[in-house]
């Protein structure tokens, strides 16, 4: 398979209108609309924000800032961090429901932020901007944004670190390492493995395709990286383990990763077809543009790797392991795509 890369000197043309949408301060605007919302006006009405939330308060009212609680039973749904960050903001703004919301608002902007940065450094300062506006106009998105969750911030995390595994695939560096092993680390503490394990499989099949098995497994191998990220995830844990024994580790790696993945839970089921189904909605209101992406992919008879565009088969690989995966799971949410949607948000752009 040969993938031939975009051509980012062509597209759409609106001349001034295209170069107001793209003005600085209107791409400010709109993705600090996106992200802010009515968020500081509309009560906590999800179901998981109002877990979220009441799990917070009740770190604050119990002083336990290890183990999570809802309603006074042990809380097994996800680690600590993100309850760290709201209870923090609580602390210092009050128990009003931007307070809560407010965590996920600033990670938020650093997901904006990294997606427009990858994309001025690897294609350009038009997609780069594109790409913010696709990202910011999601439907989807826009609600995870802003929701009182972990959705956030694992989102955000996930970006960070695929971001630099492909920095790390371009320039192998040892600082690239460390900060992957930083965000792999904070992303274990805030939804569990999906932060490690998503990436480095889409890494291997990626680095594999490419030819550079080698430079994958050196990575992988790496004992620095991997102290970086016990250094960020193991306090934790044995304070977690101290303070409830293995409840926890049974209830969260056992019953809502495994568990989670193999049986439907909450009521949460789907089918195989689930996220293909969806994905015109996902990506509403460039459903049309991604359609179009796949015009640019030319099966050949002999694969020549020196004509692959590297960066449209990582991105490609981001998006297909992660809609194979959670397709097949048995429990599935519209937002579990979005792991994956960030590669499809810049090829559209």
């Amino acid at each position: 398979m040969s993938v031939v890369p975009r051509n980012n000197t062509q597209g759409l043309s609106l001349g001034g209108l295209e170069a107001s949408l793209l003005s600085l301060p209107v791409l400010v605007g709109v993705a600090l609309l996106s992200i802010i919302g009515a968020a500081a006006y509309l009560p906590l009405f999800d179901l998981d924000e109002g877990a979220f939330s009441e799990a917070t308060r009740e770190i604050l009212a119990s002083g336990n800032w290890v183990s999570t609680y809802l309603n006074g039973e042990p809380r097994h749904d996800k680690p600590i961090l993100i309850y760290w960050f709201q209870a923090s903001s609580v602390l210092l703004f009050g128990h009003e429901p931007w307070a809560y919301r407010l965590p996920s608002m600033l990670v938020a902007v650093v997901w904006v932020f990294a997606v427009y940065r990858f994309s001025r450094e690897f294609y350009n300062e038009r997609s780069a901007r594109l790409a913010v506006w696709v990202l910011a106009v999601s439907l989807v998105a826009s609600s995870i944004f802003k929701a009182a969750t972990a959705d956030a911030l694992l989102n955000c995390l996930i970006n960070l670190i695929f971001f630099d595994i492909y920095r790390y695939y371009c320039k192998p560096e040892q600082k690239q390492l460390y900060k992957i092993g930083l965000y792999m680390g904070l992303a274990f503490l805030t939804k569990g493995p999906i932060g490690v394990l998503l990436p480095l499989m889409a890494a291997f099949l990626c680095f594999a395709y490419l030819g550079r098995l080698a430079l994958f497994f050196r990575a992988v191998f790496d004992p620095r990286a991997w102290a970086t990220v016990l250094l960020v995830i193991t306090p934790w844990h044995i304070a977690v383990y101290l303070d409830q024994g293995m409840d926890f580790f049974e209830g969260f790696y056992l019953g809502h990763n495994l568990g989670r993945y193999g049986q439907t839970m909450e009521g949460h089921g789907g089918s195989p077809l689930y996220y293909v189904l969806l994905l015109p909605v996902l990506l509403a209101p460039f459903s049309v543009q991604f359609f179009r992406l796949f015009r640019e992919i030319k099966i050949a008879k002999n694969i020549d790797i020196d004509k692959v565009d590297a960066l449209t088969v990582y991105l490609l690989t981001w998006f297909g392991l992660t809609l194979l995966l959670f397709s097949f799971s048995e429990t599935q949410l519209p937002h579990y795509l979005l792991y994956g949607m960030t590669p499809v948000f810049l090829l559209v752009a």
